[in-house]
C-alpha cells in the first residue's frame, strides 16, 4: 500500500494531494487554517498558509480586541 500525503481545505471541504500543491505534511502540521487555491485569491492563501510568529499572533489578537471593543 502506497501512503499519500492529503491537505484538507477549511473552506470547501475538498482533500488535495499534498505533491500536487507543494505542500508537505510538515508544513502542513504548521497551519491554523489551509485554503485552497480555488477558495483563495494567491495573496490571501499566502498569508493564510503561513504559520504566524508570536509577535504576529499577539498583534491579531490586540486587533481582535479593539474590533470586539468598537462593536459593543
Amino acid at each position: 500500500m502506497i501512503f499519500r500525503f492529503y491537505i484538507g481545505c477549511d473552506v470547501c471541504a475538498d482533500w488535495l494531494h499534498g505533491s500536487c500543491i507543494n505542500i508537505s505534511p510538515e508544513e502542513a502540521d504548521k497551519f491554523e487554517v489551509y485554503v485552497c487555491p480555488r477558495c483563495s485569491t494567491e495573496k490571501k492563501q499566502e498569508f493564510l498558509n503561513k504559520p504566524i510568529n508570536n509577535e504576529t499572533k499577539k498583534d491579531l489578537l490586540n486587533l481582535t480586541d479593539q474590533l470586539m471593543v468598537k462593536k459593543n
